[in-house]
């Protein structure tokens, strides 16, 4: 317990400041000191529970030693070959905003070679995307950018979320981060399924969405509950539904136009909706 490092680490503990929780200024504060060289308090924490309250609010935190797991090993980029199906997994537009890039995967875990691994606005997002656990690897920036331009030269016929460019202008995106990217994957899976409806349903622990017609009904999909305004936001945005109880979606899926007819339905527990395809 004597050797309290100091760190402000997102959870990962990547960052070890040199000070040491003794040498820091006692405030009036149990447990919280101050640092004469950056002037942040320095919050000390017994559990790494703890410490991840604080450092996902910003804080700096000084830990015993023993809580401070093992850093992740980094991994090289340069000379790399890239596998095109695991950069497919990440639209390549998130790779480009949060600095990283799929590497490898194996079983429910995908390696993400990262910029900043203690990132974890960028873990929760590719994992939401992908649905698989995060292996966060440490790599420069300048080696996640060439693997970057390598890879959208590699994968140039694919358009992120299976929509394929077609010779006119493309139309403006509908959809926005990553909800917009879960809401393309489910049309481009009901799709390719030719299933005849799709019921975005809210249930007590979230959203659940459903494929096929009354009676015939099979969950597809969970949302988590948080996100159920900003799903049906971009529904409504997309369709064009912003008041009517109706709208209509147009949408490019590999080169093809779909409609879908969208109805919203209120109840008790909010706002849902049925998307059903519409024969041109």
């Amino acid at each position: 317990m004597a050797d309290r490092p100091i760190q402000n680490c997102q959870v990962r503990f990547q960052f070890k400041c040199p000070k040491q929780w003794d040498s820091l200024r006692e405030t009036a504060e149990p447990g919280v000191r101050l640092c004469g060289q950056c002037h942040k308090q320095v919050y000390l924490c017994q559990s790494t529970q703890e410490a991840a309250e604080h450092a996902r609010a910003g804080h700096c935190v000084a830990v015993p030693a023993g809580l401070v797991p093992p850093a992740e090993p980094g991994i090289l980029l340069h000379g790399r070959e890239l596998d095109p199906d695991v950069i497919r997994l990440v639209p390549l537009e998130v790779c480009r905003r949060h600095g990283l890039i799929p590497v490898s995967r194996s079983g429910s875990s995908l390696v993400v070679a990262m910029s900043d691994p203690s990132n974890l606005n960028a873990i929760d997002d590719v994992k939401f995307l992908t649905g698989y656990d995060v292996d966060a690897r440490l790599a420069s920036p300048r080696d996640i950018q060439e693997s970057l331009e390598r890879a959208e030269l590699e994968t140039s016929d694919y358009v992120e979320m299976g929509v394929m460019v077609c010779e006119e202008p493309p139309e403006p995106d509908l959809f926005e981060g990553p909800v917009g990217k879960l809401i393309r994957r489910v049309l481009l899976d009901a799709h390719q399924k030719q299933e005849a409806r799709i019921q975005v349903e809210l249930i007590d622990s979230g959203m659940v969405i459903r494929y096929g017609l009354e009676g015939s009904q099979r969950d597809t999909m969970w949302v988590p509950f948080q996100l159920r305004l900003e799903v049906m936001r971009q529904l409504r945005h997309a369709s064009r539904g912003i008041v009517d109880p109706e709208g209509q979606l147009h949408i490019l899926m590999r080169g093809q136009r779909i409609d879908y007819q969208v109805r919203f339905n209120p109840t008790a527990l909010g706002e849902e909706a049925v998307l059903q395809p519409v024969s041109r």
